[in-house]
């Protein structure tokens, strides 16, 4: 789990990987600013079940489009979550991820 390349805002993804490790998942926090390849390294390193990108601002579209696009092609089964105050049904679909995190 980490903030898309490009935006430093983690408080959200720091709530958030909080949340699951104590729900007992293993969590693995790449921080903020992170590039598509980092995502992509880190996934076949634990052979990730899911991904999550996180990311407060509308530009942050196009690098989490990316990062979707070099784990899809690296052919890993991973499940990828787009979450943070841009994600929606409409920017999940649009970076092809295969869920999105509702903001309350």
């Amino acid at each position: 789990m980490g903030v898309v390349e490009g935006d430093i805002h983690d408080i959200g993804k720091n709530i958030v990987a909080l949340v699951f490790k104590s729900m007992g998942w293993e969590v693995y926090d790449l921080g903020r600013d992170v590039p598509p390849s980092k995502f992509v390294e880190k996934a076949r390193e634990v052979d990730a079940d899911v991904v999550g990108l996180s990311g407060l601002m509308t530009q942050d579209i196009d690098p989490a489009f990316k990062t979707v696009l070099e784990l899809r092609r690296t052919g890993a089964r991973t499940k990828i979550i787009v979450g943070g105050v841009f994600a929606n049904k409409e920017m999940q679909e649009r970076v092809g991820a295969d869920a999105f995190g509702v903001n309350p």
